[in-house]
């Protein structure tokens, strides 16, 4: 059942090369997209180079807005989290959306 799903992320430092490539590789071999946020900034995870200069750019004193969208969002987000588990200080769920909300041209809030 397809999802989209928000998180408001605080970084306590800086993600290392090998941890951004864990997290391009992650998305890239499941069904599942990932959008980061932050400020002027946007990266999909699926694009590494994107991918790395987000991180590269990315303010770890001001919180990134991470978007999932696939199915089993949940499980998506427990994989990735443990990929950059040790930088993550705080991480809150700001929204949910599942298939029954989620329609053709239609805009919504994340």
């Amino acid at each position: 059942m397809k999802e989209l799903t928000s998180y408001k992320i605080h970084l306590n430092q800086q993600l290392t090369t090998n941890e951004i490539l864990n997290i391009h590789h992650y998305v890239a071999n499941n069904a599942c997209d990932v959008y980061l946020h932050q400020n002027h900034l946007i990266a999909d995870a699926g694009n590494v180079t994107k991918l790395l200069s987000f991180f590269l750019l990315a303010d770890t004193q001001s919180p990134m807005k991470m978007i999932i969208d696939g199915e089993c969002v949940d499980h998506h987000y427990d994989q990735l989290s443990v990929l950059w588990e040790q930088r993550i200080e705080k991480c809150d769920l700001q929204t949910k959306y599942d298939h029954s909300t989620i329609t053709n041209n239609i805009s919504i809030v994340v």
